[in-house]
């Protein structure tokens, strides 16, 4: 069935239904079979999950543009696996604190740039060598912890890092897949590093609130003067959430966020800092 990726296992507070997308936060739903196994101890669990992901690292990318997507071009699906461990609180007998390792190996494929016509403009380049496949992995650690402080409330604290190449396909990397670094014949996979925190907090039955930040951090050097990719060096992520359950059913919602992109000092166009405001109710 189509769900989520196998290494999704933990998530933010946010409203956004792109969620952290980009800044921080993998994920997609896609088509796939997985196997999961669960042990359940005395006042813990253990959940092992492998799964084969339909389609591969881009999901959808052309990027030599012959109408056939990359990941179609591939022989490979994304090989994806993870263990979760959960473990009633001892300060918290209602609630768990959990701790999982996650991550995926994968290829895309796509005709190799021969000559690129003095432009970055992929319309304007000439494919007509051999298919290079390109490499798409990453290595995911999530957590999350409960606590309660007396007379204030109850919290929340979850998070994840992670670490790959090639990762647009799952909303990671910026977003970016491969570079090239014209006018030579082979692109290289966009490494990068990333994650995100989130402080929830539950004041009483009605009023909820969280706040949480989180970035996506490529490696400068596949993006800066490499074509291909859209010289993104830095995304990050920071926002503030009120919510109010109204009834059991029925649940209000206000979230602020400050978005900063950085663009390559390469792009003479773009290139420098830019941020933006986001309400959404």
């Amino acid at each position: 069935g189509q769900t989520w990726h196998v290494w999704k296992m933990v998530q933010p507070s946010e409203i956004d239904g792109a969620w952290m997308e980009n800044t921080g936060y993998p994920y997609r739903r896609s088509p796939q079979i997985r196997v999961t196994k669960k042990w359940d101890f005395e006042d813990s669990s253990l959940e092992a999950r492998v799964g084969l992901v339909k389609n591969g690292p881009g999901m959808g990318g052309d990027r030599d543009h012959n109408g056939t997507q990359d990941n179609e071009q591939s022989a490979w699906c994304l090989f994806e696996g993870a263990l979760v461990y959960d473990h009633v609180a001892a300060w918290d007998k209602d609630r768990s604190w959990l701790v999982g390792v996650g991550g995926q190996y994968g290829r895309d494929s796509s005709r190799r740039v021969t000559n690129y016509n003095g432009s970055n403009d992929r319309e304007d380049w000439t494919y007509d060598g051999h298919n290079d496949s390109y490499n798409s992995d990453m290595v995911m650690l999530a957590g999350s912890i409960p606590f309660s402080i007396e007379n204030i409330g109850k919290f929340t604290l979850c998070g994840q890092v992670f670490a790959g190449e090639n990762l647009g396909g799952v909303q990671a990397g910026v977003g970016q897949t491969v570079s090239y670094n014209l006018p030579y014949a082979r692109g290289n996979e966009v490494r990068a590093i990333g994650g995100f925190v989130d402080l929830g907090y539950k004041l009483n039955e009605d009023w909820s609130f969280a706040i949480g930040w989180g970035c996506d951090d490529p490696v400068n050097s596949d993006i800066e003067d490499h074509a291909g990719t859209y010289d993104i060096i830095y995304n990050d992520r920071a926002y503030i959430c009120a919510f109010y359950q109204v009834t059991d059913n029925f649940k209000l919602g206000l979230e602020y966020a400050r978005l900063l992109t950085s663009f390559a000092q390469s792009n003479e166009t773009v290139g420098g800092d830019y941020d933006a405001d986001r309400v959404q109710f």
